[in-house]
């Protein structure tokens, strides 16, 4: 990778040697500026950019990630989307309004960046997010899964330039859009990582990945996800995976926190089960 990229990501294959968020955070982001990508993404502006503006992004795509993933790229969006059975469904999302839920999610198999934008609007008119911290003020859709490690939601990288803070250009892979409440998490957790960005301490990939992935847990009742019994189950492991790659200094900084997600997760794993319990 030539950049320092954060991610939320399921359960894998663990890093060996956490990395300290300074080390090569600056170097230029593999990715070219969210706006460029979103301009040769969604399916209606490409057929409204001149000839010019589209060959240009393009060209710069094309440079920066190579023939093969052009051609990925102008493929259906829809193509790519991967849902699990019964995992689209409807459902509450406390922490949104409820049109924007429902706008979200029609759009989600259909028109992926609308489902973002949309969402992110949502989450910017409340306060909850700052767009003016994002490269071309947006999160970008990418269909094309080969730039992500296997479970991975979404990236953020920051920008190339010198001094803090820079805006941070962040990625939302097709697996975020298997519900709202999956889409919501996900944002969020790439949100914490645009606010570490910003930050001029250094902290472990481990520390930040933790932090992210509590943010998850902490309000798994506002995006629904507490519900979910197969989330639960990914996000139980994503705790332990970071957990055990923290240094003594930040497991006895985090322990609080990191023993309360583990009693809400218990909690509502337990909840689930006696509610099947009781449909039997």
């Amino acid at each position: 990778m030539s950049s320092r990229r954060k991610t939320r990501k399921a359960p894998g294959k663990q890093h060996e040697t956490p990395r300290r968020r300074g080390e090569a955070e600056d170097r230029p982001a593999e990715l070219p500026p969210a706006a460029l990508l979103r301009a040769a993404l969604r399916e209606e502006t490409r057929s409204h950019l001149d000839g010019a503006s589209r060959a240009d992004t393009l060209l710069l795509i094309q440079q920066t990630r190579g023939n093969a993933y052009v051609q990925r790229l102008m493929q259906p969006a829809t193509a790519a989307i991967q849902r699990e059975g019964g995992r689209g469904a409807s459902r509450a999302v406390p922490g949104l309004p409820a049109e924007a839920v429902e706008q979200i999610e029609t759009h989600l198999s259909n028109d992926p960046q609308a489902a973002l934008d949309r969402l992110t609007a949502a989450l910017s008119g409340r306060g909850g997010i700052d767009l003016s911290f994002l490269a071309g003020e947006t999160m970008t859709y990418v269909a094309d899964k080969s730039g992500m490690a296997p479970g991975h939601y979404g990236h953020t990288s920051i920008t190339p330039g010198d001094g803090r803070p820079r805006p941070c250009i962040v990625v939302v892979g097709p697996d975020a859009f298997q519900s709202v409440s999956d889409l919501y998490t996900t944002v969020m957790h790439e949100w914490k990582h645009v606010l570490q960005f910003r930050k001029p301490d250094a902290a472990t990939e481990a520390m930040d990945e933790l932090e992210a992935s509590l943010w998850e847990v902490e309000n798994i009742d506002q995006t629904g996800l507490g519900r979910d019994l197969d989330y639960l189950k990914r996000i139980s492991g994503v705790l332990d995976n970071w957990w055990n790659l923290l240094t003594p200094e930040e497991t006895a900084a985090m322990k609080q926190r990191y023993v309360s997600a583990r009693a809400i997760i218990t909690r509502k794993r337990f909840e689930l089960d006696e509610k099947a319990k009781g449909n039997k």
